[in-house]
């Protein structure tokens, strides 16, 4: 920001995420749907990850630049969830997994959580809105389209690939933490175990009229990409 600030640079836009938002929250708070005036408490260790408390103090911090210096500069930022939609090569993102892991049956079983979905074509359109529209400026725009668990997403595979071998039975969440020692890509996800955390996009909706793809759709794409990338055989 430094640097777009020498550079006479009218607008940054900012990824953050929706992890800047959804954590840090006692029991009391969860019973919400969560919108951008929402922040995650970094300074709650219980209820958040290393993740989620680095995209947090990041996006504070471009916000504290703003305010502590006196700039022409103008700040967007989005917060995307969890994104998925097609995948361009085998350097896929981390969200995919949710789709990969169910298609290779490299999963036993389900564990009981959701998420946030949204098409990654709808996080660049987003993202283009809120470089050109005037109205983005000095404001934050999550990117969701719905929530999904992870059994309605092997549910939706399963009736896409009615041939193919989909596990779409649940973990009881005792399971899911004791399998997590075992198999530390399931770590990160321990917070949002057995609770709903969901957030809502009406303020892009409205203010910008952004028209994300359903998470339905993200999902399938997801599933097409990773078949022609051999991903998943």
């Amino acid at each position: 920001m430094e640097a777009a600030t020498a550079n006479n640079v009218k607008r940054v836009v900012v990824v953050s995420s929706v992890a800047a938002v959804l954590y840090g929250k006692s029991k009391s708070e969860m019973n919400k749907i969560f919108n951008e005036n929402d922040w995650t408490d970094e300074t709650n260790k219980k209820d958040t990850t290393s993740y989620f408390r680095s995209k947090t103090l990041a996006e504070k911090a471009a916000w504290r630049f703003i305010k502590q210096n006196n700039v022409q500069l103008e700040l967007t930022t989005v917060l995307p969830s969890a994104i998925l939609g097609p995948v361009l090569e085998k350097d896929f993102s981390t969200s995919a997994n949710m789709v990969i892991k169910i298609l290779d049956g490299s999963s036993p079983a389900l564990p009981k959580i959701g998420f946030d979905i949204v098409d990654v074509r709808s996080v660049a359109n987003l993202l283009i809105k809120a470089m050109e529209s005037p109205k983005a400026a000095g404001n934050r725009y999550i990117a969701t389209a719905g929530y999904l668990t992870f059994k309605e997403i092997a549910q939706i595979l399963k009736q896409h690939y009615p041939n193919r071998k989909i596990q779409a039975k649940e973990l009881p969440n005792f399971a899911t933490r004791l399998f997590s020692i075992f198999e530390p890509s399931l770590k990160p996800i321990l917070p949002v175990l057995g609770i709903k955390r969901e957030t809502e996009s009406n303020k892009a909706k409205i203010e910008l009229n952004w028209k994300p793809i359903t998470p339905q759709e993200a999902v399938i794409a997801c599933a097409e990409s990773v078949f022609e990338n051999g991903i998943v055989k």
